[in-house]
């Protein structure tokens, strides 16, 4: 379950020696496929807010830590950590591996023990070991820098509660940091197929309404498109967990979203429409794809293969919107058309898909 606390406490009955995952722990090779075995025994709350803490575990069990982690008396460091906002020190992801699987990391909060969603000004840890710093999708690169954030860190936690969906976008695509896990806050009163955010302010705060975040889809489809793929979202809670790709078998990166529906937030008394990205990636991954043929004929090999390749594409996109909606899978043959284009959607993405079916079909 759920629930509140001011103190990270390690229950008598667990020893972290135990408990803590070792920190020379490395994912098999070959990658062995786990994620469709996790589920609810997964989820254990020792001092995070829901079952995190479970989570996290069996999640570092299987893909390790980053190649500078080993024991400490060997020379290796400790797994790295960065969470925000952490208005509750001992009430986060990291308290638990902190306090008692000492690893090390950085908390940043743009007003630590502040918040009116259940602040705690005069909980441990708020004043001297909370960075205290606004994070905007602007300058959350720059202050990764200002505190020495480890490019290939373990573990990100991004819970602000409002922008987490763009903050997690500007890190992925500046490409500087590619933490192993990334955690973050979702939406779960949208339903699975849709791919809703809030609009993007830099300085605006969650007014405890339905207006916050992201929903899953949003994040996971934002996350195949920088290499990340969904692992896992709390039965209890709404809280989702994305793993890096390459510590992941083959079978584990395509995986159908999993979350429980429900309606956890009061209405939104200003009716702020959410912003639709449904549309907002290329097509295919351009680090998958091969140069570009030279010449008049080259230009039409390449246009050929970047529309099976949309094909492909738009039909992964299909089945996951399929499976969102809990529907079986169709004959491969009578695929249902792709949900339409927003009204008014003119990202690039969009665009680039009208060009080139419009050109293939011409062709």
């Amino acid at each position: 379950g759920c629930g509140e606390h001011d103190i990270c406490t390690m229950p008598d009955e667990i020893d972290p020696r135990g408990w803590c995952i070792p920190f020379d722990q490395r994912p098999a090779y070959p990658r062995v496929p786990f994620l469709l075995n996790m589920g609810h025994d997964d989820e254990e709350r020792i001092c995070s807010q829901c079952g995190q803490d479970g989570v996290l575990r069996s999640l570092f069990r299987m893909v390790g830590f980053r190649d500078a982690a080993g024991p400490i008396e060997a020379g290796g460091k400790s797994p790295f950590f960065v969470e925000f906002g952490a208005r509750k020190p001992g009430m986060l992801n990291s308290a638990v591996i902190r306090e008692y699987c000492l690893w090390d990391g950085i908390l940043i909060d743009g007003q630590p023990g502040e918040t009116p969603h259940g602040g705690c000004r005069d909980c441990p840890g708020v004043a001297d070991i909370v960075r205290k710093e606004f994070i905007t999708a602007e300058n959350v690169v720059e202050l990764f820098l200002k505190h020495s954030v480890p490019h290939d860190f373990d573990l990100l936690t991004i819970d602000t509660d409002y922008n987490d969906y763009w903050i997690w976008h500007a890190l992925l695509t500046n490409g500087t940091f590619r933490p192993r896990i990334v955690a973050v806050d979702f939406n779960p009163d949208h339903p699975m197929n849709a791919a809703k955010v809030v609009k993007y302010e830099a300085f605006a705060e969650w007014d405890g309404s339905v207006y916050t975040v992201a929903s899953l889809l949003a994040y996971a489809l934002l996350a195949r498109a920088h290499g990340y793929s969904f692992a896992y979202a709390l039965e209890m809670g709404s809280h989702a967990f994305f793993v890096r790709n390459d510590l992941l078998a083959e079978a584990d990166r395509t995986l159908p979203l999993r979350s429980v529906k429900k309606d956890s937030h009061m209405t939104d008394a200003k009716r702020r429409p959410f912003v639709d990205v449904l549309y907002d990636f290329p097509p295919r991954e351009p680090s998958a794809a091969p140069p570009r043929p030279s010449g008049v004929g080259g230009e039409a090999a390449e246009l050929a293969r970047t529309a099976r390749e949309l094909s492909i594409e738009a039909a992964a996109l299909r089945q996951m919107v399929m499976d969102a909606k809990g529907n079986a899978a169709p004959h491969a043959n009578q695929l249902p058309p792709l949900p339409p284009r927003p009204t008014g959607s003119d990202s690039g993405a969009a665009r680039f898909y009208d060009e080139v079916l419009e050109r293939a079909q011409v062709r």
